[in-house]
């Protein structure tokens, strides 16, 4: 009695006879033919001695054969299974299939080809099932199908895996994978370089101990979102927290995913740093903020001294009609005065718009600073002479630096009108210059009433203009400093100052040097 199969294919009556008669009329014990030429599997069926003994029409088919007549009586090993893929020469002492008929031993292999009746190799999976009759070894029945499109396929989803990888790690974006519970499954390089942990270390962490809280409250309410497929995606701006406790902005944009049908629920997120952005934001702010306090100030500085010119001027009509000289030279020398307040106020303001401007077009050169100082100097020399003081400049001529022209003009313009400003008559400016391995340090000094710690701690940090009479009560509004200090820091240079009540001050800054 035959012995049915582990494949479920009904065992076959196998013969050794080498003629195709003798396999005709042997056949399948049951009349299963029909059934199985419907079946999109090749099927065939060899002796012990290797040769043909049933082949259903899946297998000549796929083989490129026009009937079960050219395999029948045939050596299967010869004909279809003789060469691997690589042309080397398949020995029939070595075949997989020869040694479940050798042994009776199930072989499954997918690592092999058979080749067509054109010598065209055919990647296949087959199964090679051995047959025993009355307990005796006879032969074996192989099973067998194409898998050509399976390894294109294969190759093919390998290549995507292989770009997608590739585009993972080398992304100039982090990316970072979560499970439905919040913890990092993978990330790239980038976000493990912005967050300055490990993956090792991420996998032991909740997304909570990456991200502020107050953000984290914000994100749940978008995650649930997405678990209830009422969006797609999100993206929204938040801070992670560093290994070393720093926060970075980033901008997040977040999906979510299942392998498949039965998988977990994931999260990708695609994060971008803004630090820069969100810094640069900042400070906008933060100017906007010191500009509406400073149009607010030069309003009320604009307003009053015209306010009591145009007082002055009603005053000075009416002693006109009665005569009255002596008022009208007090009313002129109190309009004389508010005049040159209003007229530095106008100077200071023509100052600032002007270097909004070029901020807006900034572009250092290469200039002699020399030049700048002396044509500078020029300028201010009959301020000077009013109150008797004398410059003094210590400075080579060789000196370079890069800078903007005009506006280190306004910086030496400024802090030079400041010194004569608080300096008492016949006195003595200094202004001298030194170097470092990168810098030209520039400092101009006066022997003046110096100011309190106070007021020197006030003059940079607050972003608001700060006034104190000269020593003849010269008025100013304090907006030249500030524009000073912006003026250099644009220009890769630092300013500071160092003070004493009645003793003097000098002030610094530095500018990137050049020698000639």
């Amino acid at each position: 009695m035959n012995e049915f199969t582990k494949s479920g294919v009904p065992p076959l009556i196998i013969s050794d006879q080498d003629n195709t008669t003798a396999h005709n009329e042997i056949g399948l014990k049951f009349n299963y033919r029909n059934i199985l030429d419907t079946i999109t599997e090749g099927i065939y069926a060899i002796g012990k001695n290797g040769r043909c003994v049933y082949a259903n029409s899946a297998c000549w088919r796929t083989l490129g054969f026009n009937s079960d007549s050219e395999l029948l009586g045939r050596n299967m090993h010869r004909l279809i299974h003789h060469s691997h893929a690589d042309l080397t020469t398949y020995s029939a002492d070595s075949c997989k299939i020869g040694k479940a008929v050798r042994e009776g031993i199930e072989i499954i292999a997918d690592d092999e080809v058979f080749w067509s009746k054109s010598g065209i190799a055919i990647p296949v999976r087959y199964h090679a099932y051995p047959q025993y009759e009355g307990g005796q070894l006879i032969g074996a029945v192989v099973s067998f199908y194409d898998i050509s499109s399976e390894i294109k396929q294969k190759k093919l989803l390998e290549a995507s895996e292989n770009k997608f990888r590739n585009i993972f790690a080398n992304a100039h974006a982090g990316i970072v994978y979560f499970d439905e519970n919040n913890f990092t499954l993978s990330a790239n390089p980038e976000f493990l370089d912005l967050v300055q942990y490990s993956l090792e270390e991420l996998r032991t962490m909740h997304i909570t101990d990456l991200i502020l809280e107050d953000d984290w409250n914000r994100e749940q309410s978008l995650r649930k979102e997405l678990l209830k497929a009422e969006r797609e995606s999100y993206s929204m701006e938040k801070r992670y927290i560093r290994k070393d406790n720093t926060i970075v902005w980033v901008v997040s944009h977040v999906s979510g995913f299942r392998e498949n049908q039965d998988a977990p629920y994931n999260f990708v997120a695609v994060i971008a740093d803004i630090s820069k952005r969100k810094s640069m934001e900042l400070q906008l702010k933060e100017r906007n903020e010191s500009m509406n306090k400073f149009i607010s100030i030069i309003s009320h500085d604009l307003r009053n001294p015209v306010g009591s010119i145009k007082s002055l001027a009603a005053l000075m009509s009416e002693e006109l009609s009665a005569g009255d000289m002596d008022s009208i030279s007090e009313y002129v020398h109190l309009i004389t005065s508010q005049a040159d307040h209003t007229y530095n106020l106008l100077i200071n303001l023509l100052d600032w718009s002007k270097s909004q401007v070029v901020f807006q077009k900034f572009q250092l050169e290469e200039i002699g600073l020399s030049d700048i100082i002396r044509k500078t100097v020029d300028q201010i020399t009959l301020m000077a002479f009013n109150k008797s003081l004398k410059i003094n400049i210590k400075s080579p001529a060789n000196l370079k630096v890069h800078a903007e022209r005009n506006m280190l003009a306004t910086v030496l313009r400024n802090l030079l009108t400041n010194a004569i400003k608080f300096s008492y008559e016949n006195g003595e400016i200094n202004l001298a210059t030194t170097e470092d391995k990168k810098n030209i340090i520039i400092s101009i000094e006066d022997y003046g009433r110096g100011m309190s710690a106070a007021i020197r701690n006030q003059l940079f940090d607050n972003g608001l203009p700060v006034t104190t009479p000269g020593t003849a009560n010269e008025n100013g509004t304090g907006l030249g400093l500030l524009l000073s200090k912006e003026i250099i820091e644009l220009m890769g240079g630092n300013i500071w100052v160092e003070s004493e009540e009645k003793k003097g001050t000098i002030f610094y800054f530095t500018l990137r040097k050049t020698r000639t």
